[in-house]
């Protein structure tokens, strides 16, 4: 990057039509991972889901194990319950247990970082991340999903739920 800070991409997946959603954050901690859940739980709830339950490993960015007291006083904790989202932790250094947004980590680094031009500047990451978000959401065909966009596989639940 040219202004020589590091970033992060905070990444969420939906469990059921891996619709995903990417954000480039300056520092892993409470606030930025809340306001970037936010921001995620907006993107979600414009494509007709809401969701339920949020998984996550085990980071202080996450969760506060120390006491139930210190649980309930987290700032990323107190969001999911402002807005009613309950949250399921990861066992420790089980990467296994969270395998989609794993293996989203897997097609994010092989379709878009590994083709990046570290000069960028935070904008322009952000859009060519924005570009992969759309290939990968709208275009891009999953196995997993019987060879469907996420997209269509929303729609296709949509029209099973009319």
């Amino acid at each position: 990057m040219q202004d020589r800070k590091r970033y992060y991409i905070f990444g969420i997946i939906d469990d059921y039509s891996r619709l995903a959603y990417v954000e480039v954050i300056t520092a892993i901690n409470a606030a930025n991972v809340t306001r970037a859940f936010f921001h995620s739980l907006q993107f979600f709830l414009a494509h007709g889901i809401n969701p339920e339950r949020v998984m996550t490993d085990n980071g202080v960015e996450f969760t506060t194990f120390t006491s139930q007291k210190a649980k309930r006083t987290h700032f990323f904790e107190t969001m999911l319950n402002i807005v009613g989202v309950g949250h399921t932790y990861t066992r420790p250094y089980h990467p296994q247990s969270n395998g989609k947004i794993e293996r989203f980590w897997r097609i994010l680094l092989n379709e878009c970082i590994l083709y990046l031009n570290f000069g960028q500047t935070l904008d322009t990451l952000s859009s060519e991340l924005n570009g992969f978000l759309y290939r990968y959401n709208y275009q891009r065909r999953h196995g997993s999903l019987n060879y469907s966009t996420p997209l269509d596989c929303l729609h296709a639940v949509t029209e099973l739920l009319k």
